[in-house]
């Protein structure tokens, strides 16, 4: 099943690297959100890091690329991290192999200084499936009864260029809440909620259902 529904044009694709469509939107979505892509030898990997509290998701994420033999079958490591105070906090991370073809999205994704940012060619990489994982990974239910997703490492011109894609794309309308001045969250807000329901909800998990108001 081709979950990307199609919207990456076949030629793009050529372009990228021998990947299936969903590949390139699940790639998408996890480095829109805490995923991240990382140089070995000359290829790329990409790195799933997650909260345990997160463990449905990111074994669905590892079964997807497994299946399709990116990754090895060996379950996502725990990873044990210390916060302030001495909290202790544990993760869950697993990598892709490494791909000369995944080069891509470390070129497309990060500049010279290793900073992410949103590429000039998100409008055709970004589908409903990478944005369902995008949402999974940074988005949360407001209380107003819509939902934000957090870009708060972006600056304000990418911010501008992911509402300009979801507004050409889905005609979905957001605004910006602006946090400490210089980081912003994406809203979206009641009036448009439904119509984003409509286009991720088929490629929830079920533990993610709730960031969505959907039980």
């Amino acid at each position: 099943m081709n979950l990307a529904v199609g919207t990456i044009t076949r030629a793009f694709c050529f372009k990228v690297g021998p990947h299936n469509l969903d590949v390139l939107s699940f790639i998408t979505g996890l480095l829109l959100g805490d995923g991240y892509a990382e140089i070995r030898s000359g290829s790329t990997r990409i790195t799933v890091h997650s909260s345990s509290r997160n463990v449905s998701y990111l074994v669905w994420i590892h079964k997807f690329f497994c299946e399709r033999g990116y990754c090895s079958s060996k379950s996502p490591s725990l990873v044990k991290q210390i916060g302030s105070g001495g909290k202790i906090y544990f993760s869950l991370k697993f990598q892709t192999f490494s791909f000369e073809s995944f080069n891509f999205f470390r070129e497309s994704f990060y500049n010279e200084n290793g900073v992410k940012l949103v590429p000039d060619c998100i409008e055709q990489l970004l589908t409903p499936l990478a944005l369902a994982v995008w949402f999974m990974d940074d988005g949360s239910a407001h209380n107003s009864g819509g939902c934000v997703i957090s870009t708060n490492s972006l600056t304000l011109a990418d911010c501008n260029k992911l509402q300009s894609v979801l507004k050409k794309k889905w005609n979905l309308s957001t605004s910006l809440h602006i946090q400490n001045q210089t980081q912003y969250r994406l809203y979206i807000g009641t009036k448009e909620i439904h119509k984003f329901q409509t286009l991720i909800e088929p490629f929830l998990v079920q533990s993610m259902r709730y960031k969505l108001h959907l039980k």
